[in-house]
């Protein structure tokens, strides 16, 4: 409605819920910052045990959060990926790495980086001589055993197919040296909304005579009867 002196006029105004504000809007404002939970990280899939995130941050340790807004958040790590296991024993498993020879080893992935050295299931350490090369779906990795002895070798159980390799260091000479990289994982952010529950009783006959006594629970950790 406008007034102009006398004048008065009736204009027509469409509805637009851009220019309302509702409680998203100004979360994503970022005007109201959600709970968090607790400052400790917590694997995706529970703790090592795999328990729900949500129990190991309350029940597990203990804790009893009140959360005054609607949104609440905690930080998450997923399971890191510490072996891998072997693709594809090699074509011959005698003697392999006798006398400092390199031998090839598949992985179905380039998880491993050059020039780390990496450990069998049983111990034996192996040095990644190159960059690893492809083949087909696996990735084929050169390796030079760690032991100076000439007779030392690799295991055939430990590059049977499904053994599980680990990484290790990466030693360098002194000169001429080369960096190289490295795998690792940051933790992630959950963000997640409650839900506001309302439940209604109605009551039939004389309801004025009928008094409906429910216990609340107190912030000292009581009760009281409304």
């Amino acid at each position: 409605m406008a007034l102009n002196g006398s004048n008065i006029s009736v204009q027509k105004t469409f509805y637009n819920d851009t220019q309302m504000t509702d409680m998203n809007s100004l979360a994503n404002a970022l005007l109201s910052k959600p709970t968090e939970l607790s400052p400790i990280i917590t694997h995706l899939s529970g703790k090592d045990d795999k328990r729900f995130p949500l129990s190991f941050l309350t029940e597990g340790v203990g804790n009893v959060q009140s959360i005054d807004r609607l949104e609440y958040e905690y930080r998450v790590a997923t399971q890191r990926l510490r072996t891998r296991p072997v693709a594809s024993a090699p074509a011959t498993t005698t003697s392999l790495g006798i006398g400092g020879s390199s031998f090839e080893v598949s992985f179905p992935d380039k998880h491993f980086v050059f020039p780390y050295v990496l450990i069998s299931q049983s111990g034996v350490q192996a040095r990644i001589m190159k960059e690893p090369e492809s083949r087909g779906s696996d990735y084929v990795y050169t390796l030079q055993l760690v032991n100076p002895s000439g007779t030392a070798t690799m295991p055939a159980a430990d590059v049977a197919s499904g053994a599980l390799f680990a990484q290790m260091y990466a030693p360098v000479g002194v000169d001429f040296s080369r960096g190289n990289a490295s795998n690792w994982e940051t933790p992630g952010l959950v963000r997640n909304k409650l839900t506001t529950v309302r439940k209604s009783y109605h009551m039939s006959g004389n309801a004025k005579d009928y008094v409906a006594e429910f216990a609340l629970p107190t912030k000292g950790g009581s009760t009281t009867k409304l």
